[in-house]
């Protein structure tokens, strides 16, 4: 009797940790989506803010920081009417809020942040000011999986989207 119950620990104790295991990263549709071409879009924008999210410090300004290029990176932007909120989302966007309230965060990986330093992009931008990207619009699982593939900003490219997807499936994949 001891020694099934001592069996039956163990084999819920294997279970538990398959399970465990297998809940983290992306799974099969999320990964098919964000690493599809076809699943984004460029859309024009102005810019809100850029930060990245330290895990000690919490949220830093970019643009008021060095050494941020080991991290991923978060662009906020809001469009420019309520037609590009809709194409976004793929939904009506409620016409009485302002496109101020529509702010919606765009992650740019790591790799992808390297390559805007390098191009720059970081000493050339400015808050409210107009923005082009090319990004996902994958909402899943009630979250957001808004990747950033391409930058064209004040006409100047800073992310090639060739670059940019590349690395969004190298990351989506090792995650």
């Amino acid at each position: 009797m001891k020694r099934l119950r001592s069996i039956t620990t163990i084999t819920c104790f294997i279970i538990l940790l398959f399970l465990l295991a297998s809940c983290s990263g992306y799974n099969s549709k999320m990964r098919d989506h964000l690493t599809d071409v076809a699943n984004y879009d460029s859309y024009s924008g102005e810019i809100c803010d850029i930060y990245y999210l330290d895990p000690q410090n919490k949220k830093i300004s970019v643009l008021s920081s060095d050494g941020f290029s080991q991290y991923d990176v978060v662009i906020e932007v809001t469009f420019e009417d309520h037609d590009t909120v809709k194409n976004f989302l793929g939904a009506e966007a409620n016409p009485e809020w302002t496109l101020d309230d529509f702010k919606f965060q765009f992650l740019i990986t790591k790799e992808n942040n390297e390559i805007l330093i390098e191009n720059g992009f970081y000493d050339e931008i400015a808050m409210n000011t107009p923005i082009e990207i090319t990004t996902s619009s994958l909402i899943y699982m009630d979250s957001n999986f808004f990747f950033i593939a391409a930058i064209v900003y004040n006409g100047t490219e800073f992310l090639r989207f060739e670059d940019g997807i590349e690395n969004i499936d190298e990351f989506v994949n090792s995650h």
